[in-house]
């Protein structure tokens, strides 16, 4: 039996499916890796939602008496309060400009039933792990900086922001991140030095660094795994070479 304080740490995953052999399943699949509530409607599921605010939801198209799956979704991508909350769809509704639907309106994954429990498990697992991901800025940059926070707060990453040499002196780990973006924090060290310096500290020799400078030549020959991107550049650019690191690595 898992102990009650691990159980208290485990994400929250919305269950929305009027078949309540469906809702089982859900729970089968997932109750090792989260906690489970259920909702049997849509207007159920969006006030659980306000509510809970769940690490995810798995949200059926069709069920009766209320607006389907997909009009909440794409309700739900538009309120502030709710747009950061993953959904994977799972539902019977299998027309091509059904699922093309979804995803344009934000799903993180479409699944049709019957349901392959592999890639369904598979999916949760990807949106709840986000949730854990670490990922240190090492900048001082701060439009960059605030940007690049923003944005993989939004993935439901923790985000740790240093912008100065005190900062980075300060941040100590446990364990190690997920992810390292470094760009210059001082006058006095180049952003190819910070990177070194940075392989060099207790659970990061090995961690997947993005070194941002403004030198061509200052990413050659550094340790794996790395990338390494030219300044200026945008949010985007760096999330998008991050994704791609962190799948190789």
């Amino acid at each position: 039996m898992r102990d009650p304080s691990e159980e208290k740490e485990l994400p929250l995953v919305l269950v929305t499916d009027d078949d309540p052999l469906m809702r089982r399943f859900h729970e089968k699949l997932l109750k090792d890796i989260a906690r489970i509530t259920m909702a049997t409607d849509t207007y159920e599921a969006e006030e659980k939602m306000h509510s809970l605010h769940p690490a995810l939801v798995l949200l059926d198209d069709i069920m009766p008496n209320c607006p389907t799956g997909l009009t909440l979704l794409e309700k739900v991508k538009k309120d502030e309060a709710l747009a950061d909350i993953p959904i994977i769809m799972v539902t019977a509704s299998n027309k091509k400009e059904e699922v093309m639907r979804g995803l344009q309106a934000g799903a993180s994954a479409y699944i049709t039933k019957p349901v392959d429990s592999v890639a369904l498990r598979k999916a949760a697992c990807a949106e709840l792990d986000k949730r854990s991901k670490v990922v240190w800025i090492v900048m001082q940059d701060k439009v960059l900086g605030k940007a690049l926070e923003e944005l993989f707060l939004r993935l439901k990453c923790e985000v740790l922001l240093s912008a100065s040499e005190e900062d980075v002196e300060a941040e100590k780990f446990d364990r190690s991140p997920d992810l390292v973006l470094v760009g210059r924090v001082s006058e006095e060290k180049t952003e190819r030095q910070q990177f070194e310096e940075i392989r060099t500290r207790p659970f990061c020799n090995d961690v997947p660094l993005i070194l941002i400078a403004q030198d061509e030549e200052a990413g050659e020959g550094l340790s794996a795994p790395f990338s390494f991107l030219l300044a200026p550049v945008e949010a985007q650019e760096v999330a998008l070479q991050a994704a791609r690191l962190m799948r190789s690595s």
